[in-house]
């Protein structure tokens, strides 16, 4: 149990102890599809798959200059080709900022973010974040 944040092995009949969370760790990942600056009108923008790396919960973050949506899937091969549960998904107010977010437990290997633009115009696509935690 040495190096854990309350370790509590070197002492005199102690029990190691360790905090459940303590190594859980977040990660930014780079989407495989690069963030665009602007989303067409009716059109999408989708990560691309991404491995899961042991993820237990997922959320994405982002803002549109149009009305549209924010999504993730999470799939339970590698490959991304067979989906597990529903998608999340959020609705995106023009130039509001908009978060979605998984913590079901569900296990998966990779995963998906969709911006959509349900808009006719031209939307401009900023603060994209994409976490996941383990």
């Amino acid at each position: 149990m040495a190096g854990y944040p309350n370790d509590q092995s070197m002492a005199k009949g102690a029990i190691p102890v360790w905090i459940a969370g303590n190594s859980g760790s977040s990660v930014n990942p780079t989407p495989p599809t690069p963030v665009p600056a602007t989303i067409a009108g009716s059109g999408s923008w989708a990560s691309g798959i991404m491995p899961a790396n042991g993820a237990k919960a997922l959320a994405a973050s982002a803002t549109l200059s149009q009305a549209g949506s924010l999504t993730i899937q999470r799939y339970i091969d590698a490959a991304g080709t067979v989906p597990i549960g529903m998608p999340v998904v959020a609705v995106l107010s023009a130039t509001v900022a908009n978060t979605v977010a998984v913590n079901d437990g569900l296990p998966f290997a990779s995963w998906q973010v969709t911006v959509a633009n349900t808009s006719g115009s031209t939307g401009n696509l900023t603060g994209v974040v994409l976490l996941q935690t383990v």
